[in-house]
């Protein structure tokens, strides 16, 4: 019970019964304050109530990718180079130690923004176009984030570009109907700014190394220890359409996924992977993994499969997209207590 003055409140008349005097408790205080009392307490236990929900969802929920923020980070003209489309044993986990001959192709283009098709909505930027790909914001498969970063699902295959300001790491892969994979290819590009548009493209983006190492590393399980924020959204229902601007995000522990992850089957490149992780149940389908490892950061985007069934007889459906953002522990704790000197200073 509350005390003090908020004891002393007299309830409404609307409470009091009519025609009767208002009685007195044991301890002296009229009825009437002590049903005063009442309602002032539920008050403040139902607001109480409310701002504890309200914080437990914000720590919960996240704020849907911006598509414009999408669109300044991806726009612009992108210089590079792009591998054939290789085998899996030339990448597989276990395929020995030795290297094979890549023949780099050049691979430049130029992200160029769609325009929605109708005079009411003049201006606004629909899509984008990008190496021969049309991204649309409202298209089945595609999902799209802040930093640039987006995955797509093609007929014949799933692209997914990591994206690191300037710099980004695009990532194919062919599967069957039962989540092998069958194909990868790997596209190493820089963004031209202003100031640099005229640099001649071994200055601007170098092609790498024809001898590409096998069986060196192995990024999933190296950073399996790394740390950082992640970002999901799973579609509601089997049957749903999963389009990136009708989905809700949420925030979710970077290291349950990561556990999740273990034992997925490795395609290891010099600075990225693709990994595909089976479960046990085969109703519980598979994720698909698309990483950018640097020495001190890494970023992972997970599709999540249901394999076909009588429900979804045309192949496997996407239910989930996951994107994290990873470092080491150590510059996870040094990061935070820089952030506390700063906010003592």
């Amino acid at each position: 019970m509350l005390s003090g003055p908020t004891s002393a409140l007299r309830a409404p008349s609307c409470l009091q019964r009519p025609g009767r005097a208002a009685t007195r408790r044991r301890d002296g205080a009229p009825r009437s304050a002590w049903c005063g009392s009442r309602v002032v307490q539920t008050a403040l236990v139902a607001s109480l109530g409310q701002r504890a929900v309200s914080r437990s969802r914000t720590r919960r929920c996240r704020r849907a990718p911006d598509f414009e923020r999408f669109c300044d980070h991806l726009l612009g003209t992108w210089r590079g180079w792009s591998s054939p489309w290789l085998s899996p044993d030339s990448l597989a986990k276990g395929s020995g130690h030795g290297s094979f001959r890549c023949p780099w192709t050049r691979d430049d283009t130029k992200v160029t923004p769609i325009a929605r098709n109708c005079a009411a909505c003049a201006g606004v930027v629909q899509g984008c176009r990008d190496r021969d790909r049309h991204l649309d914001r409202d298209g089945r498969g595609f999902v799209f984030f802040d930093c640039g970063s987006w995955t797509l699902e093609e007929p014949t295959e799933v692209v997914t570009a990591l994206q690191r300001r300037s710099q980004r790491q695009v990532l194919s892969c062919r599967f069957t109907s039962s989540g092998e994979v069958s194909e990868l290819q790997w596209t190493l590009q820089e963004q031209l700014d202003e100031f640099r548009r005229g640099a001649p493209l071994d200055e601007m983006a170098p092609e790498p190394p024809a001898e590409v190492l096998q069986g060196t590393r192995r990024w999933l399980q190296e950073i399996s220890s790394w740390k950082g924020s992640a970002l999901q959204s799973t579609a509601s229902g089997r049957s749903a359409v999963f389009v990136s601007t009708r989905l809700a995000w949420r925030s979710t522990a970077s290291e349950e996924l990561m556990k999740l992850w273990r034992g997925a089957l490795e395609f290891d490149f010099p600075t990225a992977f693709l990994a595909v992780k089976h479960f046990a149940d085969p109703s519980a389908g598979f994720w698909l993994l698309a990483g950018d490892v640097q020495s001190s950061t890494a970023k992972i985007i997970g599709r999540k499969y249901l394999l076909p069934d009588a429900t979804r007889p045309d192949g496997p459906t996407l239910v989930s997209v996951a994107l994290l953002d990873l470092s080491p522990e150590e510059q996870e704790s040094k990061s935070a207590e820089g952030q506390r000197m700063m906010d003592r200073g």
